[in-house]
Parts: C-alpha cells; sequence; structure tokens
C-alpha cells in the first residue's frame, strides 16, 4: 500500500518527537548515574577487538535533545510547505535517513560507526538538494558538494585506517586512554598526522576554506532543506571535532589548521554577507562565517565554547530560514543605522581586545587564554553592531544587556552539564600557553583586518577604482563559484 507524503510527514515528525522525548530521559539517566554504553554488538577480527553501541554522556544526549527537536521542526513545517509536490513522500524518506544519520554519528562509540553515519547523512542529504532534478543550478551545486564530500570522506577514511593501525582498536575510549598514554611517552607525531585528516575531513563537511563554494549554491533546493542543512548537517563537521577532542588535545598540527583556516573562514564570510544584496545568501554566508568562528574555537581548544556555538547558532539559523520574510524586515531595519566611529575609537576597540588576549596568557599561568582570545574576538563584533546603532534608548539597552547576561548564563550552565561527573570529556586546551600564545595574537589580527574591511566596505569602499574590486570581489564571493562552474562544465 503506497502511503501518502503528508501521512508520511506525520509519521516522521512524530518519531523525531518521540526521539527527542528518548533523549530527554537519557539525559535524565546520565543527570542520575553518569555516562554509560549501549553496547549493541561486539566483534573480533583484522587484529581488532571492539564493541559498537550508543555512547551516552551529557555532549551526546545533549547533542541529540538539538538534532531531534530540529528534525521535527522541519519535518512539520514541510507538511504545509510541501504539501501537494509529486516528491513529498520522498522527501520525508530521505529527511528521516538524514536526521537518523547525524544521530548516529553523535552516539557513536566507534570510528566504524561514525564513517557509516557520516557517509549515510551526505548521501541522504545529497538526495534532498537534487529534490527538484529540473533546476540545473540545484543539480550543479549538489554536484560540487558531492565531490568536496568525498575528499572529505577519503581524508577521514586515511585517518580511520592510521588509527586502527598506531592504536590497535577503533573504539573511542580505548583510542583516547592510549592517546593520552603516547603523548605522556612524547611519542606524538602519529598522532598528529591521525588529527590532522580528521580535521581536514571536519572542514570539508562545515563548508570551511577553501570547500565552502557549494554551500551559497544551493539555494534552489526547496526551504526546509536549508534549513535542516543550515541548521543541523553543516555542523556536522564542527561535532565531529568536539566528539573526538579527548584525541585531538594532543594533535597541534590540527589545532594551527582548525585555528588560522577558522579566523579567516569567519572574516571572509562575514565581509561576502555584508556586500550581498539576497537574503537567501547572506544567510548561507553568515553560516559559513557562524562555522568558521566555531571551527575557530576548536583550534584555540575552547571546545565548551563551540559546542555552546554549535547550539545557539543552529537553532537561530533554523529560525532563520523558516521566517525568512522576517528576517527581511530586521535586514532592512539594520541598515538604517549609521557607522558613527573614528580612529581612536577604533584603536580604543582593539586595545581592549589585544588586553584581554594579555590576561589570558597572564592570568594563572594561561589557563583562559583560549577562552579570553575568543572574548576578545566576540568583542569586535559587539563594537561593530553597536557603532550601526542609532537606537540608545533604554530599552534597547535593557534588551542588549539582558541578550549577554543570558548567553553568558547559558554557556556557563553548559560547562556545568558537559563536566558533570566527567573527566576530559570536552578537553579544555591544548598545548601550553605560551605555545597558543603566537596563535592568539596571529587570528586576532585576521579578526581585526576583517573588522576594518567590514568597515570600508559599508562606509563606501565602492567610491575608488581599487575599492570597487574588492567590493566586487566580496559580492562575487571570491569568484570561488565561477572558478568551480567552469571546471566541473568541462567534465559533465
Amino acid at each position: 500500500m503506497k502511503v501518502s507524503g503528508e501521512v508520511l510527514g506525520r509519521w516522521v515528525t512524530r518519531l523525531l518527537g518521540l526521539g527527542f522525548i528518548a533523549f530527554g530521559f537519557a539525559a535524565w539517566k546520565v543527570t542520575r548515574e553518569g555516562s554509560g554504553l549501549v553496547e549493541i554488538v561486539s566483534f573480533e577480527g583484522f587484529g581488532l577487538k571492539d564493541a559498537l553501541g550508543i555512547r551516552l554522556n551529557p555532549v551526546t544526549v545533549l547533542l541529540g535533545l538539538m538534532v531531534t527537536a530540529l528534525g521535527a521542526a522541519v519535518s512539520h513545517y514541510s507538511k504545509r510547505y510541501l504539501s501537494g509536490e509529486k516528491g513529498q513522500a520522498r522527501f520525508f524518506v530521505f529527511l528521516l535517513g538524514t536526521v537518523l544519520s547525524v544521530l548516529f554519528l553523535i552516539t557513536a562509540n566507534h570510528f566504524v560507526t561514525l564513517f557509516l553515519a557520516w557517509m549515510g547523512a551526505s548521501l541522504c542529504l545529497h538526495q534532498l538538494l537534487v529534490f527538484f532534478p529540473e533546476r540545473s543550478a540545484a543539480v550543479l551545486a549538489a554536484r560540487k558538494k558531492f565531490i568536496i564530500s568525498r575528499l572529505g570522506d577519503l581524508a577521514l577514511l586515511v585517518g580511520i585506517i592510521l588509527t586502527a593501525l598506531e592504536f590497535k582498536s577503533l573504539e573511542f575510549e580505548t583510542v583516547f586512554n592510549l592517546a593520552r598514554s603516547l603523548s605522556l611517552q612524547g611519542e606524538g607525531i602519529e598522532i598528529s598526522a591521525i588529527g590532522f585528516l580528521f580535521v581536514l575531513g571536519a572542514m570539508t563537511k562545515s563548508a570551511q576554506m577553501p570547500f565552502h563554494f557549494w554551500l551559497p549554491e544551493t539555494m534552489e533546493t526547496p526551504t526546509p532543506v536549508s534549513a535542516l542543512m543550515h541548521a543541523g548537517v553543516i555542523n556536522a563537521g564542527g561535532i565531529f571535532v568536539i566528539l573526538i577532542s579527548p584525541l585531538l588535545q594532543y594533535a597541534e598540527a590540527a589545532h594551527l589548521l582548525l585555528s588560522w583556516l577558522g579566523a579567516l573562514t569567519a572574516v571572509f564570510g562575514a565581509l561576502v554577507m555584508i556586500t550581498q544584496n539576497d537574503i537567501k545568501k547572506k544567510l548561507a554566508y553568515s553560516t559559513i562565517s557562524q562555522m568558521g568562528m566555531m571551527m575557530f574555537a576548536c583550534g584555540l581548544g575552547a571546545y565548551s565554547l563551540a559546542l555552546f556555538h554549535v547550539i545557539a547558532h543552529s537553532f537561530y539559523k533554523a529560525h532563520a530560514f523558516l521566517s525568512t520574510g522576517f528576517l527581511v524586515n530586521e535586514s532592512k531595519w539594520a541598515q538604517r543605522g549609521r557607522l558613527s566611529e573614528g580612529l581612536i575609537s577604533i584603536l580604543i576597540k582593539v586595545s581592549i581586545g589585544c588586553a584581554l588576549i594579555a590576561s589570558g596568557w597572564l592570568i594563572q599561568d594561561g589557563a583562559f587564554i583560549a577562552y579570553l582570545t575568543y572574548g576578545a574576538v566576540i568583542w569586535l563584533g559587539i563594537s561593530q553592531v553597536l557603532a550601526f546603532t542609532s537606537d540608545w534608548s533604554f530599552a534597547f539597552l535593557l534588551r542588549f544587556m539582558t541578550s549577554i547576561v543570558l548567553a553568558i548564563g547559558m554557556w556557563l550552565g553548559l560547562e556545568y552539564w558537559i563536566h558533570l561527573g566527567m573527566v576530559d570529556l570536552v578537553p579544555g586546551a591544548w598545548g601550553e600557553p605560551a605555545d597558543k600564545l603566537g596563535t592568539s595574537i596571529g587570528t586576532f589580527l585576521i579578526f581585526v583586518t576583517g573588522y576594518l574591511m567590514s568597515r570600508a566596505l559599508v562606509t563606501g569602499m565602492g567610491e575608488s577604482k581599487g575599492g570597487r574590486r574588492w567590493f566586487l570581489f566580496f559580492w562575487n564571493g571570491g569568484y570561488f563559484s565561477q572558478w568551480t562552474t567552469g571546471w566541473l562544465r568541462r567534465f559533465v
């Protein structure tokens, strides 16, 4: 018997709602009894002896709650949005497949399970991206993503093979414990190579430069697909980095790659976003920039901040895509402000950021340098918002300060939840503070450059010939799309 798309949509929404309740129960169990593993099957072969199961701890259950909530919301929205579409039933099948794959990725206790879930999420999302096969732009973007995803899969697969050869196990806890032991013995070269490959795979999944160009081109897909991708699947790379952070904390090369490319991606995405006049492209480049910030936080070793960033950005971006009309009005309102700062003001703001980094290096032997470097970058962002604000009423200041206090409170609550009865679940740092000082200063200067360039873009970069070239460069997204389209069409 053939099931209609609307009926299937209702059942998918209910199933994901039940998943949310199940993860809520798991959160209650973790709070009372601590972390655990629900073993599904054990096996021995190829020199490995492992068990496959579902890993339940404060991080995985929190992410599970987020994914099921977002999945249920997108599914519910899609019932009306796609009502009457010929492929509605097929849409809900692959929607469910995508969400379930992400859930298995989050709760995996084994690199094999994680890799299969990683592949499943990518292949199911590909089918959603080509939901309208008659739209050539959508098919072209899906092909670009498919090629980039396979490069990421290759990096991840080679990393997993090296992990098996090095640790004789692919079970997370075993690998993490052995990595700690090898690091204490000064044998961390293989760990650095493995971490570098894992990070490379994660950066392809989360649209980091230079693998980002496909994301802004996926706007031909149905809006629920955009919401699911930008709020959920695009976070998979960052989530993967957070989940294996007990291994990555011994891989300095991986953190350097995350820090520098994450900072460049965040700044580039923000600058391109400023120049766009299409609301969906603004959202796409906003996602690229936010993913850069998430990876930047991971690179600093501030994994809990990265996790908070994932959760906050996911719910915001889902709301943004499912209520784009409201966002258009909000964007028009934001443009009414005018830039009101001079050179002295800029120097003061940059000096405050530098002082935060210096404080992080000096206080308690540099224990807080990662968090205060991230705070210095956030300070630049807040300064930019205030520079464009023309409304300094008491109501605005109250909303602004309330938002900051709530964000800090939620992050502190998350910190408590993450470390509830756990040891090294999400490490707070990597390397020595002296090793991170150069990275902190260098990446902060990237953000300062972006701050100054964004100011120039808004206040009249188009008034000179060179300025117009820069404006067009960012308006065209750095021409990545044009270059890759020309390359792809040679072979397709």
